[in-house]
């Protein structure tokens, strides 16, 4: 039930309108002085549920916003700030994928994500470790080639003093995140 008012405040904002408006339909249609209290209690507690959905930030939200600007960065070849998002002693194939950023040998013209299947977050609250499933394109220039790719990308992160660095990822055709796991 949290996660629903932090996640998804427009859901209670419109649940909330619903049952203020009964309770003021209500109010209109017998007069009776506890249907006031009930519609200005229930708005009440409708705007403060909203604003603490609103003005609080989830672990899932603060990662969905991490992984977005890094496509903003990549597409923008901002190597600095994509090196600034990977961790410490990351996998063989983000090190590849960043010296060739660093290097010049990919040019982004377009990196977006189109879907964003999952975010599983687990470990413990000092250990952190998160696996993104989304669906991504790109285009560019690849080593010399001209290219438009659509993948399917498995990122996992870690979290480091509250915040999200990309440790490994893993891509595969576009429709590898419609398979059926055995």
């Amino acid at each position: 039930m949290l996660e629903l008012i932090l996640e998804s405040p427009w859901w209670v904002g419109i649940v909330g309108g619903i049952l203020t408006v009964a309770a003021g339909q209500w109010w209109i249609g017998s007069g009776r002085r506890e249907a006031i209290q009930v519609a200005i209690g229930t708005l009440l507690v409708t705007l403060i549920l909203v604003a603490i959905g609103v003005l609080v930030e989830t672990e899932q939200e603060s990662l969905r916003a991490m992984l977005y600007q890094t496509a903003d960065d990549l597409q923008n070849n901002r190597a600095s700030e994509v090196a600034a998002a990977i961790y410490g002693t990351p996998s063989s194939q983000v090190i590849v994928a960043r010296d060739y950023l660093d290097e010049g040998l990919y040019k982004f013209e377009v990196a977006s994500i189109k879907k964003l299947h999952a975010l599983e977050i687990a470990g413990p609250q000092s250990a952190r470790r998160a696996l993104a499933k989304m669906n991504v394109f790109v285009e560019g220039r690849f080593n010399g080639h001209r290219l438009k790719i659509p993948q399917y990308v498995e990122v996992t992160l870690y979290r480091v003093d509250d915040r999200w660095l990309v440790y490994d990822f893993t891509h595969d055709q576009p429709f590898a995140g419609f398979k059926i796991a055995p």
